[in-house]
């Protein structure tokens, strides 16, 4: 697997470079297959089965292809452009010179001119936003920002609101700009993030409380979510971690209690988060109890497995 991974960009930059038209729109398709899989995992439901890490792999498989094919062309382009400026001097001891320092002949500058085209080409069809939610499905919130804020600028022509050509932000653009920052820990910046709203949504309330550590505002929003959503599990083991962060750890145990005999599906979201509890109170019998439901395979909501063991 190391070996493959590490053949990957070559094998892809040789045919990219040297292949057919049909070739490049074959590796472009495959590359946006893994990531739009990813994309669409991490913005569907909100509760998902845990699979092994097959998934993590290919996508991180194709961070690396794009970083260094990106790194490819940024080495190329410094590289043409340091000939071109040794070409255009006139002195004859730094045209020589250039002589001595690269082999690069006019043929060898225009195929390089070339293959970089196509190359920048490939990472031009890939949308900056499939790749920034594909990097959210991995966790890799710093990349997922980057990539992003690429896509607000390629939308808008500007990222700064106070700029004098301001980006056009919209309601969807601000939310997942702030569920980054929340994963990212920058209370700062989303306090600055919600300066872009008329009104806050209660989504942005919850995250604004949540990284300023205000858990018994975050605990009102969630049980405002709660009362929209009585259905949902994500919004239970909202309610959940709240308590476990105001160290309600009873109040944790019989709501964990109440929810195995009422939504049994998500038994193993509720025993990971009644472990916690358990285990603070002391109470061994029930933390078994609760790591066997916990060990049992079964949905998961999205978030709980982060915050069970803290």
């Amino acid at each position: 697997m190391q070996i493959a991974i590490y053949l990957l960009p070559y094998l892809v930059l040789n045919a990219v470079c040297h292949g057919t038209e049909e070739a490049r729109l074959g590796i472009a398709e495959e590359i946006l297959s893994v990531l739009d899989a990813a994309a669409s995992e991490n913005s569907g439901a909100t509760v998902h089965v845990i699979t092994g890490g097959q998934s993590e792999v290919c996508i991180q498989a194709v961070f690396t292809l794009l970083d260094n094919l990106g790194q490819w062309v940024d080495d190329v382009e410094q590289e043409l452009a340091l000939f071109q400026s040794f070409q255009s001097s006139g002195s004859k001891k730094q045209a020589s010179r250039s002589k001595d320092q690269s082999s690069t002949s006019l043929t060898d500058q225009d195929q390089l001119l070339t293959q970089c085209k196509y190359v920048s080409e490939l990472l031009t069809a890939i949308p900056k936003l499939t790749l920034a939610r594909a990097s959210h499905r991995c966790q890799a919130y710093a990349r997922s920002l980057m990539y992003f804020e690429s896509h607000v600028r390629e939308k808008s022509g500007s990222f700064n609101p106070a700029a004098e050509r301001s980006g056009i932000f919209e309601d969807e653009d601000v939310s997942y700009l702030m569920e980054i920052y929340s994963c990212l820990d920058e209370p700062d910046g989303l306090s600055g993030l919600a300066c872009l709203r008329k009104s806050l949504s209660l989504q942005d309330q919850l995250l604004i409380n949540k990284k300023a550590g205000n858990w018994a505002e975050v605990l009102t929003f969630c049980e405002q979510a709660l009362q929209m959503e009585p259905t949902s599990a994500q919004r239970h083991s909202d309610v959940l971690n709240c308590l476990l962060n105001m160290c309600h750890l009873q109040a944790v145990v019989t709501h964990v209690d109440g929810l195995i005999s009422r939504i049994p599906r998500y038994k193993k979201t509720w025993c990971m988060q009644g472990v916690q509890a358990a285990w603070r109170l002391g109470k061994w019998d029930l933390m078994d109890e609760y790591i066997s439901g916990a060990d049992e395979e079964g949905i998961v909501c999205s978030g709980s497995e982060s915050n069970a063991f803290l």
